[in-house]
C-alpha cells in the first residue's frame, strides 16, 4: 500500500511540473506576441500622426489660403493629438513645410516609444506624409488630397 502511494506522489510531482513549464513557455510565447504587436503598432500610430498633421495643415490653407503660420499651428495641434503608444510625436517647426501656391503641406512626425520590459532603449519611429488642398473642380471630388505617404524607420 504504501508503494501505490509513493508512485501516485511521483506521478502527481511530475504532472505539477509538467504543467508548470507549459504555463512558462505559454506564458513567454504571449509576451513575444506583445512585443512584436507594440513593435508594429508604433510606426503605424507615428504615420497616422503625420497623416493627420498634414491634412489639418492643407485644411487651414483652404481656410485662409495665404496663413503659412497658421497652417503650420493645425499640423502641429493635429500631431499631438494623435499619440504613438501613449507618448505625445515630436513635430517641429523646421519639418512642416507649407508650398502656398500649391496649397501643400508636408510634415515629418518623431516619435520615441518605451517598449516593453526587458528592453531598455527608446524605439525610434517616425514617418511623412503630404497633403494637398485646393477647392475641388467637379462636384463630389474631395477638396483635400493625400499626396504622398511614407514611413521612415
Amino acid at each position: 500500500m504504501n508503494l501505490r502511494l509513493q508512485s501516485s506522489e511521483q506521478q502527481r510531482r511530475k504532472t505539477l511540473l509538467v504543467v508548470r513549464l507549459a504555463i512558462l513557455v505559454v506564458l513567454s510565447a504571449a509576451a513575444l506576441a506583445l512585443e512584436k504587436t507594440v513593435e508594429l503598432a508604433a510606426p503605424a500610430q507615428a504615420q497616422n500622426a503625420a497623416d493627420a498633421a498634414a491634412l489639418a495643415g492643407a485644411a487651414h490653407l483652404l481656410l485662409a489660403p495665404d496663413d503659412e503660420t497658421g497652417a503650420k499651428a493645425a499640423a502641429v495641434k493635429f500631431a499631438q493629438l494623435n499619440p504613438v503608444r501613449g507618448s505625445i510625436p515630436e513635430l517641429r517647426l523646421e519639418h512642416i513645410q507649407v508650398d502656398l501656391d500649391a496649397g501643400e503641406v508636408r510634415v515629418k512626425v518623431r516619435a520615441k516609444v518605451l517598449p516593453l520590459p526587458p528592453h531598455i532603449a527608446w524605439l525610434k519611429v517616425s514617418a511623412e506624409a503630404a497633403a494637398e488642398a485646393r477647392p475641388a473642380s467637379a462636384p463630389g471630388e474631395p477638396p483635400i488630397r493625400v499626396k504622398k505617404l511614407r514611413l521612415i524607420e
